[in-house]
């Protein structure tokens, strides 16, 4: 279904957490958005892995597809048994999915947080001496001329307390597509996983901004546009936030105001959770390590249908009216909002099916790739290609139609695909105890820093790193 098709998006202005591998949880959240709305006027925000997926949403690219390719990295890693690959994967991974006009889409659309190293007068000067020829001014214009002098984009830093070692730099200006790219990378460079030294961006030094805003917080105020706490702007100053001045060449603000917060976490430390009504986040909590250390390919596949059953849900009951949103239950979805997020998603699929195609062929799309059972959805191609190469003779949309399957199937049964995806967490939780490495599961500084020091000097610790592999 063409954007054409679909209707304005209810959601304005989305927030997606940075959270390593689990953003197959944020990828199916976006999903269900791409599946049922048109989102050119939706502005994103992210940190990390979620600006990637934020860069999705404002491209156009489908995250289904994304998906796929994340699980293909995943695969790449655990044939090398090296999770260091985790940040030059994802990499590769935005190169690949940013198109010829990511600068364009994203612009004034998509702000990504990243985390800048706050450095002595001297230091700084010996560094901008040091830093590559290419690198941009240390003073860059606050929105950029018609034609940039260089390949970087615009930024607003916030202000930091005495005495910290980071600040926060958000990018939302961007002048051709090795800007975007160069901030995307910049913002997944999780320091001793992605390397050692930080990158030069926009006359800093930057890391991945998980340091110190790991969920964007956004502020919707009548009297100034869109904000990020902490760094507020006067009306009309273009820093981080989205452009409206129609002279600054910006997008047009978005038709709706309504925030959406999508994080992996229950507990995200940005307070996200303590609003419901505005936050998307899985139905348990998800155990950590898998941010760092992934769990099987299946597994991050249930975690997409999870995130766009969740999705769903929200939706669903933010239509009606009723509860105080979802996602923060310890039970899976509730039986009404399941049954309303079905009927939206059977919906679609019906329209897909009976749209300019003669019936029978349309019921045979629809047993392209049957999902019998929520295992089902762990070897099933999130695109649907799997199915449609076994479905070719009904015609070229058989993937969609398998796709939109799996999605109707995983909203219907979305308390056999949560519990599915806890029996996978505990059994990893289990694992981790099993090698009395329980004890660092949510140590950072073990992580980011111990680990990939000695999985770098030696690289027989590889195999003793990723934990998570089902047997």
């Amino acid at each position: 279904m063409s954007s054409l098709d679909k209707d304005v998006c209810p959601i304005g202005h989305v927030s997606l957490s940075a959270c390593g591998w689990l953003y197959m949880f944020h990828a199916g959240v976006v999903a269900y958005l791409q599946d049922h709305w048109d989102l050119q006027h939706v502005r994103a925000y992210g940190t990390s892995a979620g600006a990637i997926i934020g860069c999705a949403l404002c491209c156009d690219f489908p995250t289904k597809r994304l998906g796929e390719e994340i699980v293909r990295a995943h695969r790449i890693q655990r044939a090398e048994r090296d999770f260091l690959l985790m940040v030059p994967l994802a990499e590769r991974a935005t190169d690949d999915m940013c198109p010829h006009d990511a600068h364009s889409r994203c612009t004034d659309r998509l702000t990504v947080v990243c985390s800048a190293l706050v450095l002595p007068a001297p230091l700084a000067a010996l560094l901008a001496v040091l830093a590559p020829p290419s690198s941009p001014p240390s003073s860059p214009p606050s929105s950029p001329p018609s034609s940039p002098p260089s390949s970087s984009p615009s930024s607003s830093p916030s202000s930091s307390p005495p005495g910290a070692m980071f600040s926060t730099v958000y990018l939302s200006r961007f002048p051709d597509r090795p800007s975007i790219v160069a901030a995307l990378k910049a913002s997944i460079r999780v320091p001793c996983i992605g390397g050692y030294l930080p990158t030069y961006l926009l006359g800093s030094w930057v890391y991945d901004g998980v340091l110190t805003e790991p969920h964007c917080r956004v502020s919707l105020d009548a009297d100034v546009d869109v904000d990020v706490v902490g760094n507020k702007g006067r009306q009309g100053d273009q820093g981080h936030r989205g452009g409206h001045d129609g002279d600054q060449g910006g997008q047009p603000p978005p038709l709706c105001d309504a925030l959406l917060y999508v994080s992996h976490s229950r507990t995200c430390p940005c307070g996200c959770v303590l609003t419901p009504r505005q936050t998307v986040t899985p139905a348990f909590d998800l155990p950590r390590q898998w941010a760092l250390l992934p769990p099987s390919e299946g597994t991050l596949r249930l975690l997409f249908h999870h995130g766009y059953a969740q999705a769903a849900a929200f939706f669903a009951a933010r239509e009606s009216g009723s509860g105080d949103g979802y996602g923060h239950e310890d039970d899976a979805i509730p039986g009404a909002a399941a049954a309303a997020a079905a009927a939206a998603v059977s919906g679609r699929v019906r329209r897909r099916g009976q749209k300019g195609e003669p019936q029978p062929q349309a019921k045979a799309r629809g047993r392209a790739g049957p999902v019998l059972c929520a295992r089902d959805l762990e070897i099933l191609d999130l695109t649907g290609e799997d199915a449609s190469a076994a479905a070719a003779a009904v015609g070229e949309d058989a993937a969609a139609a398998a796709a939109a399957a799996q999605s109707l199937w995983a909203v219907e049964h979305a308390s056999a695909v949560t519990a599915l995806l806890q029996e996978h967490a505990q059994c990893s939780t289990a694992r981790w105890e099993r090698y009395h490495c329980h004890y660092f599961r949510y140590q950072l500084i073990f992580l980011f820093a111990v680990v990939p020091f000695f999985a770098r000097l030696f690289h027989a610790l590889h195999p003793f790193v990723i934990l998570d592999v089902d047997t």
